[in-house]
């Protein structure tokens, strides 16, 4: 989705925002190379008619290139300890990885 907003609409920037109290999305955002903004208080009301806080986070199109680059180098590490560990727990041939 990223990509897409920064190399194909060619938007300058992307931006979260996420309840205070939501410290795993905020975690997550912040491990894609997301920067923290700031926190919007009473920016909404929820459900149960309670005002709720956002805290936002931006990544903006100059960040995009090194952020582009870690993610793949991220997913590039995930599917190599995939992989490992099939092979080394004798998967192998459970396992088919198609070449082409």
């Amino acid at each position: 989705m990223l990509t897409f907003a920064f190399e194909k609409l060619n938007f300058n920037r992307v931006q979260f925002s996420v309840d205070t109290d939501n410290l795993r999305s905020q975690k997550a955002v912040l491990k894609l190379g997301a920067k923290q903004e700031g926190i919007f208080r009473s920016n909404y009301i929820n459900a149960k008619g309670e005002p709720r806080d956002d805290v936002y986070f931006s990544i903006i199109k100059s960040e995009w290139p090194g952020i582009k680059l870690l993610c793949l180098v991220s997913l590039l590490h995930e599917s190599v300890l995939y992989i490992s560990h099939y092979y080394a727990h004798g998967y192998d041939s459970a396992m088919t990885i198609p070449f082409k």
